[in-house]
């Protein structure tokens, strides 16, 4: 039954992308006085047909999108070509908007069902990992440390043992679980195992463990040697004063904002999250890298290698420091320079020269002895736990639907690009591109998760149908398009036979980049 929902539901999506995008079209056509012969649901051969107002209106035995058929759209007719109501007779800006409405009712039909879903409330649009990172530190989405069961099978030994969403799998035959592929091995063996002391028979010929889990793994922080004792080598840096952290450069300013300040740590240790307060003493200082010869600085008797204390009795740790206390200081009136060399002595600068600088080079000198501890970039293998809804007053829903739309449209270019390139140049299909079957799946997933998140699925496939449309590229919109421009550019069409030649080809390579991604959608799925 669930199969058959979901079949249907896919048939009843892409019909309605299409429709919508033939709808755009069809109207434009209308409008700009072409004649439209029919206007079809599903694909030939014909079931049934009837005409009204001139149109051609039909349902297919292949029910599966539609189409619009114009006069005058094919250019080797060259009768129809003549008739005024033909599409070829019309105007440049006439045809261009043609070709271009499928693509904006795409787009409309995108932000009207976003609107409709930021009000309702629903999941944030992630395109990249980036996007993850982010809605981690805007606390859209919730993770852990650890192994998380997302979702127990029916009539599983998970369900059978008592296991529900949320539990934490901390071993599996005795031994501390660091990655998923790990469960995936000693499952696959056929072998009976324990988890978290549980015994699991899986002897009986179609018997299934039935868990599943939404793990990734995340970038993190790892401490390494370390002369705090509070910080343990090998702990994962989460977060530093509450700010969410990826990256070791990130750590670098954050501390370099608390220098000397107790900092606390959000840490996880053992898959255990906890906060530690530590003293963090600074661990540069801004160096005078350089001197200019004849400068105000030299003058005053600054040189190469002065560790730079306060400027304008302001503490600086970093040279956007010392620049922007420098900046403050009124024309005319000496900046005071507190320098270590030596012992600490205090420099006076007057004035600076014809560029504005006092004359001086900045740079950071690393001070290893005050260094607490040491850190570099890693991974741990981190569970979801929760991905709140985003939800927006009716007033302001329509804006965010627009500005998401307009960040998931660059991304998709992005994508299309590369798929075009990869398929050029290695003959491969990037990983995260779906075909028709990609899709299907996807759309059984959405069904189970309800209104809201099918309502989400249809606008993402909306606006990545009007992004691939728009693309210049033969026997797309885009591509029609493109013969409109080069017809103003030369002020001539090109040849019918020659525009008609390239729609083929450029019809021929989109069917083979289907037939790829659909074979490498088909080996996901059984791999």
């Amino acid at each position: 039954m669930h199969l058959l929902i979901t079949i249907v539901t896919f048939l009843v999506i892409f019909s309605i992308l299409i429709l919508v995008h033939e709808w755009g079209h069809f109207f434009m056509a209308r409008r700009n006085g072409v004649k439209v012969e029919e206007f079809g649901f599903g694909l030939p051969p014909r079931l049934w047909g009837k005409k009204y107002g001139g149109v051609l209106y039909s349902i297919n035995w292949i029910p599966f999108g539609g189409f619009v058929r114009m006069l005058g759209e094919d250019p080797h007719d060259k009768k129809a070509a003549k008739d005024p109501r033909s599409f070829a007779c019309k105007t440049k800006w006439q045809r261009s908007k043609i070709v271009c409405a499928g693509v904006f009712m795409n787009f409309v039909l995108a932000w009207v069902l976003l609107s409709i879903g930021f009000v309702l409330g629903m999941q944030p649009l992630m395109v990249n990992s980036d996007d993850f990172l982010q809605f981690i530190r805007d606390g859209r989405i919730d993770v852990a440390p650890g192994l998380y069961v997302d979702n127990v099978e029916e009539w599983s030994i998970a369900e059978y043992e008592g296991f529900v969403k949320g539990d934490k799998i901390k071993t599996i035959n005795g031994l501390q679980v660091k990655d998923v592929a790990q469960i995936n091995a000693v499952i696959a063996s056929g072998e009976n195992f324990t988890i978290n002391g549980t015994e699991f028979d899986v002897s009986v010929p179609g018997t299934k463990a039935g868990f599943s889990f939404n793990v990734f793994e995340m970038p993190r922080v790892i401490v390494g040697e370390t002369k705090s004792e509070y910080l343990k080598e090998g702990d994962v840096i989460w977060a530093v004063n509450g700010q969410e952290i990826f990256y070791a450069s990130e750590i670098a300013s954050l501390l370099a904002r608390n220098a000397d300040q107790e900092v606390e740590f959000t840490i996880s240790r053992d898959q255990e999250v906890m906060n530690v307060e530590v003293v963090v003493p600074q661990e540069h200082r801004t160096v005078i890298s350089h001197v200019f010869f004849g400068t105000p600085a030299e003058e005053a008797g600054i040189e190469q290698g002065d560790v730079l204390v306060k400027v304008n009795n302001e503490e600086v740790w970093l040279p956007e420091q010392a620049v922007a206390a420098a900046s403050l200081t009124p024309e005319g009136e000496s900046v005071t320079y507190e320098i270590e060399r030596d012992d600490i002595r205090v420099v006076k600068v007057m004035g600076r020269n014809n560029d504005g600088y006092v004359g001086v080079l900045l740079g950071l000198q690393y001070i290893s002895e005050n260094q607490v501890f040491s850190y570099y970039d890693g991974i741990e293998v981190s569970s979801v736990t929760e991905i709140h809804d985003v939800q927006y007053p009716v007033y302001e829903a329509p804006v965010e639907a627009f500005s998401e739309m307009g960040r998931i449209s660059v991304y998709t270019a992005a994508m299309v690009g590369q798929l075009f390139g990869n398929i050029f140049t290695t003959a491969s299909v990037p990983e995260g591109v779906a075909g028709p079957v990609g899709i299907a799946q996807m759309t059984g997933l959405y069904v189970q998760e309800g209104f809201v998140a099918l309502l989400r699925f249809l606008a993402l496939l909306s606006l990545s149908l009007g992004v691939i449309n728009i693309f210049p590229f033969p026997a797309l919109d885009g591509g029609r398009m493109a013969f409109i421009i080069v017809e103003a550019i030369r002020g001539k069409p090109v040849d019918a036979k020659i525009e008609g030649l390239i729609h083929s080809l450029g019809f021929i390579f989109l069917i083979i980049v289907i037939f790829m991604v659909t074979f490498q959608d088909i080996a996901r799925l059984f791999g």
